[in-house]
């Protein structure tokens, strides 16, 4: 039986990537059957010198990193610096629909790969550049890595313990997002060029990335009165209520979140009720997170201490509580979930031999995703890619857009109706993201059960159910901020989805519709008969997305998670903490809502690329648990590799160093700076004046750099304290040196750099009034993104939809308002 075609299959791309960034765009570009041709320089990928080996020995064909993001590709060599290469180049281009690069911008107009050089040579080609700082704003010069985008974008400045350095994400997340972003900003503009004709310009900044995430979670914080800043193992204020917490248990972590206060009941009644819960003092969560949380968690200790985490994540499993056991590696590689759901792949490659791998978080019912070929070998495939000079016929793309088409300022997605039943952060935010580039998002709430959001400051009580919160906080509901990051751009309808008529007149809806978004457990759906062959049923063609906690089937299914929750069971809040310390974790960041929020809606632009060439539509079954998951891949190769699990690694980078947070003059100024290779310390010696300590044979190679790095970093932070962090930086990128300052959210209002890259629009709300809200980080040149309006109120436009859209008579509207279904 012949395999199924991708998603993707009858696109080309060419990657000039290095290490993370664009190899992880392409790489979610070629899973879903896009041909990739991967572009390296003689001398390899950056990520070939990076790690992990095997035995922890060198080898360009055995980094564990590289072999993972680099899977599904062909590969082949070209020197940029040669003429001819470039010509070798151009013909690839003029074949291709897409170029995804990660070149600085000085760099790639050096070799005439600019926007610009691109856009007059190849008017129909889609140029997508995945960089830290972007190609616009007076930033764009500034040399960056991971460390700098996470330090400028506002997530290392709550990530730490207070009073001490801020840390990075591990495993360069900012880079992982920055591709997943641009790999979306492709299939943006290849939907685009579908009316146009033309290509243009994706610029995704990994800064603007990372301020993206941190502003629209923010709102949880500084809504409520309390500070988005570092507050070690716990979040900001204990986000308000306690426990939002990690803490020891007999044999490791416990990540616990809750808002309500029946979860926290539950738990605490199943740790054996202990007398000091039933205390006044205690059962105030509200004072207890915000003024004496270290009580909370001196009696908590104790009483975790007596269970493993795999013992108390089962008891809150079974009982619904969203807490988790804050995972190893090697906990991630046995999870049953995982297993269940195949999760894990098995690439057998020539230097390497058989190794498993993180698969794709997404199960498309029509065009699965697949492994066709492993990562290449250098320059495997120069002979088939140019054979004579030019693309075999194998290779040539196929549903370009019309050449003859004149331009179109429609955005990408004009002409797309969402239904959204999207809950508290996952689903709303990809919806967004799809009404930001032009679709109609129609938002489905119930006032019977009210958002989450729709409840900070004040969650449920106790025994409180959403309608005594809307009578009691109806004043409140429509002006909640986080409400609006999540939700903006869209229109608004109440359903009561457990009155016995909701099923029908959805689907009156859906009938109408060509996505629908959910992220409820899989069985809430699939119970109310609103599965996806039920609503395809009324609309052939539709596009489906449920990106549960877990993905659809397994046997945790039905697990209750947060964002901290999901991360933790995924591994990546076990690597954050300082090195050889505790684990803290990052509960103030979220950081999982957004990251499952942007790989959704990739697969969702990806199945609506399909729909264009196919009319299929198809059902998208998303685990959150897997995507993340996967973001952690370096540290699973290595246990992949090499048996090593790993533990908390600070600023620690294996092919950088320094690389690390320095404090500068002033209260809590923090700069970031980093070195790759031996040139750049030399380079970096001389913007500090060239003391005789950068010469010493100890810091002479980064072996000798990494083995004193403590040293290092102690003698590094003696010279920025004398400096402002502008100064710091300024002085590091003269001399080509990856800096920058740590930023709060709110520098990036008065920002030179965040407002060139419009990081913020403002916004007008009947309720609240102009409020900023964060755009999407992708910028396109011809079709940009806009944020219409805030999002709306509790069932503000069911008139428009049900009588407008649906057609319902007065009489049967009013019949089904006063019968509850519409409420």
């Amino acid at each position: 039986m012949a395999e199924a075609a991708g998603a993707l299959d009858g696109i080309t791309v060419v990657e000039i990537g290095g290490f993370v960034g664009a190899p992880y765009a392409a790489r979610c570009l070629a899973d879903l059957g896009a041909t990739v041709i991967k572009v390296e320089p003689p001398e390899g990928d950056f990520s070939r010198r990076h790690g992990p080996f095997p035995k922890d020995t060198p080898h360009p064909e055995k980094s564990g990193l590289f072999c993972l993001l680099n899977a599904n590709k062909l590969g082949v060599t070209l020197d940029l610096a040669r003429a001819r290469d470039r010509e070798r180049l151009d013909g690839l281009l003029a074949s291709a629909d897409a170029l995804v690069e990660n070149l600085h911008p000085d760099d790639a107009q050096a070799v005439d790969l600019s926007p610009a050089d691109t856009a007059a040579r190849f008017p129909h080609l889609v140029h997508a550049s995945v960089t830290t700082f972007g190609h616009s704003g007076p930033w764009k010069h500034f040399r960056g890595h991971a460390l700098q985008a996470g330090a400028a974008g506002a997530a290392s400045i709550v990530i730490g313990e207070p009073g001490r350095a801020p840390l990075p994400l591990p495993c360069s997340q900012p880079d992982f997002q920055a591709g997943i972003n641009a790999a979306a900003g492709v299939l943006l503009a290849l939907l685009a060029r579908g009316d146009s004709g033309r290509g243009q310009h994706v610029d995704v900044a990994a800064a603007d990335v990372m301020a993206f995430f941190g502003g629209i979670t923010s709102p949880l914080y500084t809504a409520t009165g309390l500070a988005w800043k570092r507050a070690g193992h716990r979040a900001s204020g204990s986000g308000g209520f306690y426990p939002y917490t990690v803490l020891p248990t007999r044999d490791g972590y416990l990540c616990m979140i809750t808002r309500s206060g029946q979860p926290w009941k539950k738990f605490i009644d199943a740790l054996g009720a202990p007398a000091w819960s039933a205390e006044p003092r205690y059962r105030d969560r509200a004072a207890l997170g915000r003024l004496y949380p270290d009580e909370g968690d001196r009696l908590l200790v104790p009483l975790l201490g007596e269970r493993t985490s795999a013992e108390l994540q089962e008891m809150c499993r079974a009982l619904a509580i969203p807490f988790a056991m804050v995972r190893n590696t090697a906990e991630v590689r046995a999870c049953p979930q995982l297993a269940a759901r195949g999760f894990w792949v098995t690439v057998d490659r020539e230097h390497t031999g058989p190794l498993t791998y993180p698969g794709a978080p997404w199960r498309f019912s029509r065009t699965p995703w697949r492994i066709r070929r492993p990562a290449p070998t250098l320059g495997q495939h120069n002979a088939e890619v140019f054979g004579n000079g030019a693309l075999t016929p194998a290779l040539s793309p196929t549903g370009r857009g019309s050449e003859g088409r004149t331009g179109s300022a429609r955005r990408p997605l004009s002409g797309i109706r969402v239904i959204d039943f999207g809950w508290v952060a996952v689903g709303p935010v990809l919806s967004s993201l799809l009404a930001e580039f032009g679709a109609e998002v129609i938002k489905v709430e119930s006032s019977k059960r009210l958002d989450y959001c729709r409840l900070i400051p004040t969650p449920l009580r106790e025994g409180e159910d959403a309608s005594q919160a809307l009578g009691a906080r109806a004043a409140e509901v429509d002006r909640v901020p986080l409400f609006h990051q999540y939700n903006r751009g869209k229109l608004g309808v109440t359903v009561d989805l457990r009155h016995p008529g909701a099923p029908a007149l959805l689907k009156r809806m859906v009938a109408g519709a060509d996505v629908v978004v959910e992220n409820f457990s899989p069985s809430v759906l699939r119970s109310a008969g609103l599965d996806y062959p039920a609503l395809s049923a009324v609309r052939p063609g539709l596009v489906m997305i449920s990106c549960s906690a877990v993905g659809s089937g397994g046997p945790w299914e039905d697990v209750r998670t947060f964002a901290p929750s999901l991360t933790s069971l995924s591994g990546l809040e076990r690597l954050i903490g300082y090195a050889g310390e505790r684990a803290l974790g990052a509960l103030t960041l979220g950081y999982g809502d957004p990251s499952n929020a942007h790989h959704g809606f990739f697969a969702v632009l990806a199945a609506l690329v399909h729909r264009a060439r196919t009319g299929e539509g198809q059902w998208i079954d998303m685990s959150q648990l897997e995507a993340t998951a996967g973001l952690v891949g370096e540290a699973l190769m290595d246990l992949e590799m090499n048996g090593r699990v790993w533990d908390t690694v600070g600023a620690r980078h294996a092919s950088m160093a320094p690389h690390g947070i320095y404090p500068s003059s002033g209260e809590d100024r923090w700069v970031a700076i980093s070195c790759a290779g031996d040139d750049e310390w030399r380079r970096l010696g001389r913007a500090m004046g060239e003391p005789a300590w950068t010469v010493a044979a100890r810091f002479a190679s980064h072996s000798d750099r990494q083995a004193s790095a403590g040293e290092l970093d102690a003698a590094i932070a003696r010279w920025t304290c004398g400096l402002t962090t502008e100064e710091a930086t300024a002085r590091c990128q003269a001399h080509g040196i990856a800096a920058a300052p740590v930023m709060g959210l709110p520098a990036h209002g008065g920002s030179p750099q965040f407002r060139a890259r419009v990081a913020v629009r403002a916004v007008r709300h009947p309720a609240i009034g102009e409020f900023a809200l964060y755009a999407s980080p992708i910028k396109l040149s011809a079709t940009p993104g806009t944020i219409e309006r805030a999002a709306p109120c509790l069932g503000e436009h069911n008139g428009h939809i049900f009588r407008g859209l649906l057609g319902l008579r007065g009489e049967e509207y009013e019949g089904f308002v006063r019968d509850g279904l519409i409420r």
